[in-house]
């Protein structure tokens, strides 16, 4: 964890890391005193004072070690000890610490200000939250969006595992920017929807109102988008051409649609694991190259395995969550 923090403290932390960070300061009061610690010692490494290093060195070691006794009986802090000992000893070379130390001591603990929400849409659930700025995020199944409980600096920032709908408070002062595990988009106030599930299947952005700016997170590479617009990640981490597309098929799962269009039995299979929340066993039985198009609104398992099992040419077996193909 004492990576995490230096990189905090060092203002080159990640969204993600801000979240694993907090999450951790959550598990026991006593880790953020451990935090406190780290950010007077960073603190005194700004400031400019003047003495003799050996000096500086002892007065750092012995007010680590005073606090060591204090505290010997928590181990929470102890196992962060030695790291934090040799980082203050580094920053010791350069600046005097005894009126900090002594401010530390006497001043209540306060809780740094990092707090992160995790709002997760469980497979055959869907999810809408609206964001500190008034943002509405609307998760499809199986999708999970992580963002701060206040937007600070000059950017809003979220994390993307899977898809959404984004419909974007404007604020030019403040752009908006989704973070996904290959991409990042980028925008000011619109309406758009984000894929990007991490097992394989189609990533794409696809704008309804507005203009975004999508971003390759490998090569840096991006494509601007206007409205009825999108473009999808291919196999070798290239945005396509910007072109349209069906409203039903990016937009449709936020009206209970169940939307396939010329999608493989794979993707098919994929679709209604998330949307129903559940497994579907053997498969690999389907081999068939046909492509499968249909639309269900509000449809019943019962009703999209009957449609698959014609058109494929198989039998399945329904007990409680598992599906099992058959021949």
């Amino acid at each position: 964890m004492d990576h995490l923090i230096i990189k905090y403290l060092s203002k080159e932390i990640s969204l993600e890391e801000r979240h694993q960070l907090s999450k951790w300061l959550e598990e026991d009061e006593l880790n953020s005193r451990v935090l406190e610690k780290y950010k007077l010692y960073w603190e005194m490494s700004q400031k400019d004072f003047s003495g003799p290093r050996s000096e500086v060195l002892d007065r750092i070691e012995q007010e680590i070690n005073r606090e060591d006794i204090r505290e010997s009986s928590v181990k929470s802090s102890s196992v962060f000890l030695p790291n934090l000992l040799k980082y203050a000893a580094v920053l010791a070379l350069i600046f005097a610490v005894t009126f900090l130390l002594n401010q530390f001591e006497t001043e209540d603990q306060v809780q740094p200000s990092i707090s992160y929400l995790e709002k997760v849409s469980p497979a055959g659930q869907k999810l809408s939250t609206v964001l500190p700025d008034g943002t509405t995020v609307k998760l499809n199944s199986g999708s999970k969006v992580i963002y701060p409980s206040q937007f600070m600096g000059d950017k809003r920032e979220v994390i993307l595992f899977g898809e959404a709908y984004f419909d974007v408070k404007r604020d030019e002062g403040k752009p908006f920017v989704i973070q996904t595990a290959d991409m990042s988009v980028h925008v000011l106030g619109t309406s758009f929807s984000v894929r990007a599930f991490s097992d394989g299947s189609d990533q794409f952005v696809a704008v309804r109102s507005g203009l975004v700016r999508v971003v390759n997170s490998s090569n840096s590479d991006s494509i601007q988008l206007s409205k009825n617009l999108m473009t999808r990640l291919s196999a070798k981490n290239e945005f396509t051409d910007a072109k349209g597309f069906d409203e039903n098929t990016i937009f449709g799962w936020m009206d209970q649609k169940l939307v396939f269009s010329d999608h493989t039995s794979r993707e098919v299979f994929v679709a209604i694991e998330k949307w129903f929340g559940v497994e579907i066993q053997n498969q690999e039985l389907v081999k068939s190259g046909k492509t499968y198009t249909a639309i269900f609104e509000n449809p019943t398992l019962n009703e999209v395995m009957g449609s698959l099992s014609h058109m494929y040419q198989f039998n399945y077996e329904i007990d409680q969550k598992t599906i099992a193909i058959v021949r």
